[in-house]
């Protein structure tokens, strides 16, 4: 298709939503996108010909929302809405290439033996599974994280008390250490935020309407996972009563927090704070965990705190680990990533934050596309120190 011309003699921006309609592509590695010449950044488009993938629990007009599950995708098809999230970045000139694969309704499903519905992606980077939910991508540089702050509308969550990034909490003081109590009755704070009960409730009942119409469509109940039904059978299991008790806590815990680690009554309080992301050893998609479902996983776990609280999360990418692949053989480096949070919409502060350190440290403030994240450095992060660029 020859590029359009606009009205002042520039080269229009080609609308690849309006040209193919978001075509279906079956073909792995096949990806048809538009030459970066036909475009050019303006105010008005500050992120014209930048080529971006969505995940499969957000809208796009013309393309089916799947949720990573075939029964769902075939139930609801072609969505006529794009998400507010999407549509902002359309709108900005951004490419919509397509959509990336995600465990089935955003759950979490670990190859090989979870993976049912469609096969888990390739990570580029040394052969491991490349694996995504919905708290937070760690390959995700902080100049992108820079754009205008957008509210997700028209995203699918399977639990919607889950409203921000998740990750495991450890409070590392920026002072010294002290003892902040406990938000109920006294006893460990471990004890008290029952968010499996309220996460258990939610992925099981968000799809009541789901199980409901697929079944007056198809005369079957929908396919799932083991892993997936193994949550579904938990969450069906949960009572309103233990729902509202749950929640009830997960208030007071919330509110705990606010009172004395953020200090919200303080105007003039800016803290943050440093958790653990991820797992620091290598992931191989050939490596067959836990059955599906597995024990009751009691009532608390460290990967909901951060989605508890309700405060944003930043995840930088910083350096990288040599480790010996028994997939290639090879020397590979895994990511050396840190993450910061704070307290409710400081989204902003810490962006600046993770942009200041890095600049006044001189790391990097992008990544590669490469099979390495940074050019390989002489130091203890492997990565090259890039000391004139700037955010």
């Amino acid at each position: 298709m020859a590029p359009l011309q606009g009205g002042n003699g520039m080269l229009a921006r080609i609308r690849l939503i309006d040209f193919i309609r978001f075509q279906h592509f079956h073909v792995a590695g096949c990806v048809p996108v538009p030459l970066r010449l036909y475009y050019k950044n303006t105010a008005a488009q500050p992120l014209a010909s930048v080529r971006v993938t969505i995940k499969d629990n957000m809208h796009l007009a013309g393309v089916t929302t799947g949720l990573g599950n075939r029964a769902y995708a075939a139930l609801y098809d072609k969505q006529k809405v794009t998400s507010k999230y999407v549509q902002s970045l359309i709108d900005k000139g951004a490419i919509i290439i397509g959509k990336t694969k995600l465990s089935a309704f955003a759950g979490s499903e670990i190859p090989p033996n979870q993976c049912i519905d469609y096969f888990p992606p390739w990570n580029p980077r040394a052969g491991t599974p490349a694996r995504t939910g919905t708290k937070g991508h760690p390959e995700a540089p902080v100049e992108r994280q820079r754009q205008q702050l957008v509210i997700l509308g028209w995203m699918l969550h399977s639990a919607p008390k889950w409203e921000h990034a998740a990750s495991s909490l450890i409070a590392w003081n920026m002072g010294p250490s002290y003892h902040l109590g406990s938000p109920i009755d006294g006893k460990h704070c471990a004890s008290c935020p029952s968010e499996i009960i309220i996460n258990a409730y939610y992925v099981f009942h968000t799809f009541d309407d789901f199980r409901r119409e697929y079944l007056a469509r198809f005369r079957k109940q929908p396919y799932v996972s083991p892993a997936h039904k193994a949550r579904w059978d938990r969450g069906e299991k949960v009572s309103k009563e233990e729902l509202d008790q749950s929640l009830e806590k997960f208030r007071i815990f919330k509110d705990w927090v606010n009172r004395h680690i953020w200090n919200i009554s303080d105007p003039g309080a800016a803290t943050i704070m440093i958790p653990p992301q991820g797992r620091p050893s290598a992931n191989y998609r050939d490596v067959i965990g836990a059955p599906a479902g597995g024990s009751d996983p009691g009532s608390y776990t460290p990967i909901f705190t951060t989605s508890m609280i309700g405060c944003p999360q930043l995840v930088v990418p910083i350096g990288q680990n040599p480790y010996e692949s028994k997939v290639s053989g090879l020397i590979e480096y895994a990511l050396i990533m840190t993450s910061i949070i704070g307290p409710s919409n400081s989204d902003a502060s810490l962006v600046e934050v993770a942009a200041g350190a890095l600049k006044q440290a001189g790391w990097p403030s992008t990544i590669l596309t490469r099979r390495l994240m940074f050019t390989k450095g002489d130091n203890e992060r492997n990565a090259e120190p890039s000391p004139k660029q700037e955010l």
